[in-house]
């Protein structure tokens, strides 16, 4: 199978109807004009549009309704606020640096 590397992405569509038998499309329906190409951006973008509205978007009204975020524990909202363990090692590392570049600096200036 010359698609062996997509399988796992191609596996959601195997129940898609195998269409190789069928004709190729008439002439008049490929996309050379122009107005034929804008027609097909603006219907991937509504598409797109669509499928995230519907599948990323749907519910998020509801989750940081007060009576939701009331509900969940401690430990569920700290999750939810805080930054990554690797970003507040990053941060604490450069505040350190910064404070001890500041420390010298003012060493600096007294010595001079």
């Amino acid at each position: 199978m010359p698609y062996t590397r997509y399988a796992p992405i191609l596996s959601p569509l195997h129940h898609l109807p195998n269409l190789s038998h069928l004709p190729p499309p008439h002439p008049s329906f490929t996309l050379t004009s122009p107005s034929s190409k804008v027609q097909q951006k603006t219907f991937i973008a509504n598409v797109t549009t669509q499928v995230i509205e519907r599948h990323i978007v749907t519910g998020l009204e509801n989750l940081f309704e007060p009576f939701v975020v009331s509900q969940l524990s401690d430990l569920a909202v700290q999750a939810m606020a805080s930054e990554p363990a690797a970003t507040k090692r990053m941060r604490d590392f450069y505040e350190n640096k910064i404070m001890k570049l500041r420390e010298g600096e003012e060493i600096f200036r007294s010595v001079v």
